[in-house]
């Protein structure tokens, strides 16, 4: 008893870490704001209640909504249809297993098994169906986990003395599973690119490299915006934040970042998030002091001398390129600090979805819908969840997060959009977890249908996410 103890809360503990020393965003909820009002249409305001659970839905309506991964409050991980039916358990008791993450073609689950005997820990992975278990020991338990595009690697994240180590495993190698460290900062935020060989890390606030798994380092920006999470967009461009005479933009480049084109000027720090097929962007600017969500300083040697080290001993380093910024658009003046906006990838005027705040906030894979969570101004520890679809607003009643969802993946959701899907592949459900404020039942999987406009809770649960392909839905898939 004492060992399963001490494991939990060893692995409490990193998971609390994520992925820099802070745990959440902060999020006003004045809701005297005067800003502008919009979105792609005028917005129909529509309350949804919560109704009674109704029956199971016949299998075959969630063909294209492909399949979910869900990890139980004790921390055993199993898959499922979105109506809760074709449950696979891939877990079982004697492990803490946590960090669930989907290769992108759903053919396999990967996650952070600690053994709580032993203490040892390992990435494992699994066919949805649990018929393919293979696991590679690890030092450190990790905290984040993200397949590559083409689902046979998986960089994760651990904590380590001297920052965030960058890790690189191959569970379906010839060879057997390997596993290697790549890099090191601290906060550490990355994409993958299209190829699934290279690597766009923003590392310890002042970093902007292309890493390859062959140990070369090209240096995309010597000194990049405030930002956090980059893209790495499916036609080889980048999109990140830069400076230009001492304002901050949001840009995209050419291929393999060649060049920079402006599409929106901040002040303070800015998160953003690219829907799957790299249409739209959700994008919000923070207060300068929120600076220190994403720039935190790494423990022992400071976060300049380490990654020095690091990349001196790993990798062989190109310096950054004269980049050409472009500077034929009329001057662009900054988006508010403090609301969410929705704008198309290529350019065009940003709509704002808000006059609040938003916590956290992902685009359909799609493109054609928006779902935030703003702070209730009602219910302390509450949130609303909040969807825009075309200009159609749907305004879901008051909700207590799970606290792994609240405090292990909204601080860094622009991160957990790209490894993570909380739309289906249909654009049609959204998963969340949590149960609805005033209510004292156990925290729960809640799916919405934004077609219909209801959501019911199909499985106890603390996160869940679904495949991005619909290929994974039981039987009927062809992996």
């Amino acid at each position: 008893m004492l060992r399963r103890a001490l494991a939990l809360l060893v692995l409490i503990g990193l998971l609390s870490t994520a992925c820099t020393s802070r745990s959440e965003i902060s999020a006003s909820t004045d809701n005297n704001r005067t800003g502008p009002q919009g979105s792609l249409l005028p917005p129909t305001d529509s309350e949804s209640d919560f109704g009674p659970d109704e029956q199971e839905a016949p299998a075959d309506e969630h063909l294209d909504d492909g399949r979910l991964v869900v990890q139980s409050a004790d921390f055993q991980l199993s898959t499922m249809l979105p109506n809760g039916a074709e449950v696979t358990r891939l877990t079982e008791p004697g492990t803490l297993n946590t960090q669930p993450s989907w290769a992108p073609d759903g053919s396999r689950v990967a996650w952070v098994a600690v053994d709580e005997a032993t203490g040892e820990t390992s990435i494992a992975a699994d066919r949805f169906d649990g018929s393919d278990f293979r696991e590679i020991g690890v030092d450190k338990a990790s905290f984040y986990l993200y397949w590559d595009p083409s689902a046979s690697r998986i960089a994760h994240l651990s904590s380590s003395t001297g920052g965030i180590d960058l890790g690189i495993a191959e569970l379906l190698g010839e060879d057997g599973p390997t596993n290697r460290r790549v890099d090191r900062g601290q906060p550490y935020f990355l994409a993958w690119g299209p190829n699934g060989d290279e690597l766009l890390v923003h590392a310890s606030g002042f970093r902007l490299d292309r890493i390859d798994l062959g140990n070369a380092t090209i240096i995309v920006d010597d000194f990049p915006a405030n930002f956090g999470a980059p893209t790495w967009l499916p036609d080889d461009s980048l999109m990140y934040a830069d400076i230009q005479d001492d304002q901050q933009f949001l840009v995209t480049t050419g291929d393999a970042g060649e060049g920079r084109r402006p599409l929106i000027a901040y002040d303070g720090t800015l998160r953003f998030s690219v829907s799957n097929q790299g249409n739209r962007i959700v994008m919000q600017a923070g207060p300068a002091g929120d600076q220190d969500a994403v720039v935190t300083a790494s423990a022992g040697l400071t976060p300049a001398e380490d990654d020095a080290v690091l990349i001196a001993k790993q990798t062989q380093t190109t310096p950054a390129p004269e980049l050409q910024f472009d500077d034929s658009l009329d001057a662009i003046d900054p988006i508010e600090s403090g609301i969410p906006y929705l704008m198309g990838t290529f350019g065009g005027e940003p709509f704002p979805l808000s006059n609040n705040p938003a916590v956290a906030f992902f685009p359909s894979p799609d493109g054609q819908a928006v779902a935030w969570l703003e702070e209730s101004i009602i219910l302390p520890n509450a949130m609303t969840l909040q969807f825009d679809a075309n200009g159609q607003r749907t305004i879901l009643p008051p909700f207590i997060l799970s606290q792994q969802l609240r405090q292990n993946y909204l601080p860094f959701f622009d991160q957990y959009s790209q490894s993570h899907d909380f739309w289906s592949p249909s654009s049609n459900l959204f998963v969340f977890a949590g149960r609805p404020a005033g209510s004292s039942e156990p925290d729960g999987i809640w799916v919405f249908d934004r077609m219909t406009g209801e959501q019911r809770r199909i499985s106890d649960g603390v996160v869940a996410s679904f495949t991005r392909t619909p290929q994974a839905s039981g039987a009927r898939s062809a992996l």
